[in-house]
This record gives structure tokens, sequence and C-alpha cells, in this order.
């Protein structure tokens, strides 16, 4: 059975006794496949995005030319309007559609942020004693891994 590594401190001097260099490269790496989910999550929302503003266009579109079309045509069995109306509730079943897997999109983002916020917290609070016995290359790689997640007090993350 493994023991779990100790930490009663908030401060770096204090940091877990018992981890190795394994433990944490495993929590670098968890950290990375978060962050590269997170970003495929944020392709996948930028894109719902899109294709919920283009079917609002379209639909404004539809409508206007349903209604220049009917409107023109004296003998028609229709109201000019009730055309245009369905391709407006058509488009926003569609927009509707979408916003709901936009935002399951945004949870999974903020779990991950979140997620990725406290391992990339633990990681700074602790690196004084995660890197004080390895070489300075050894030092620089664990810095610039941990400086890529772009989590910080001076990091700003949108979710739109």
């Amino acid at each position: 059975m493994t023991e779990k590594p100790e930490h009663h401190s908030d401060k770096p001097e204090d940091a877990p006794r018992g981890w190795t260099d394994g433990d944490v490269e495993k929590l670098l790496a968890l950290a990375e496949q978060i962050q590269q989910e997170s970003e495929l999550e944020e392709s996948r929302l930028e894109r719902y995005r899109f294709i919920q503003y283009l079917t609002i266009g379209l639909a404004i579109l539809g409508a206007l030319i349903a209604w220049s079309l009917v409107a023109g045509n004296s003998s028609s069995l229709f109201p000019p309007y009730v055309g245009s109306i369905l391709i407006v509730i058509v488009g926003a079943s569609y927009v509707i559609f979408f916003q709901r897997y936009i935002v399951r999109i945004r949870r999974r983002l903020e779990v991950n942020h979140r997620s990725l916020s406290e391992i990339v917290q633990f990681l700074r609070e602790t690196e004084g004693m995660i890197v004080k016995d390895r070489s300075p290359f050894d030092q620089a790689q664990f810095r610039i891994r941990l400086a890529r997640f772009g989590i910080g007090s001076d990091s700003k993350r949108w979710i739109f």
C-alpha cells in the first residue's frame, strides 16, 4: 500500500515530505493534460458560438427574404409574416439547442480551470522545496513548465 505524502503547512519551506520527482512529474503531467483538454473545449466553445451567430444572421436574412417574396406576391395563401415567423422560430430553436452545449462546455471549463489552479498553486507554494536539490537546468525547466500555465495573481482568463 502506498503512503500518502503529508502536508500540514502552507509555507514553502515545509513542503510535503515524502514527495519524489515522479510525484511532481505526475502533477505537472496532470496539469498539462487538463490544460490541453481546456484548450480543446475552448475551441469547441468558439465553434458553437460561431454557429449560433451564423444561425441568427441566416434566420434574420431568411425572414427578410421570405417577407419580401411573400409581400410582393398578392396571390399568396399566407400573410407575409407567417414565413418570416417560421424561419425565426427555426433559427431560435437552433440557437437554444447550441446554447445548451455551450453551457455544458463552460461548466467543464470552469471545473478544469479550478483544478488547474489548485495544482499550479500547490506547485508554486512548494516550488522552493521541489527545486532546491535539482541542477540549475532542472530548476529552469521546472519553472518554465510551471509558467506555461498562465495561472496566478497577474493572469486573467476569460470564458465567454
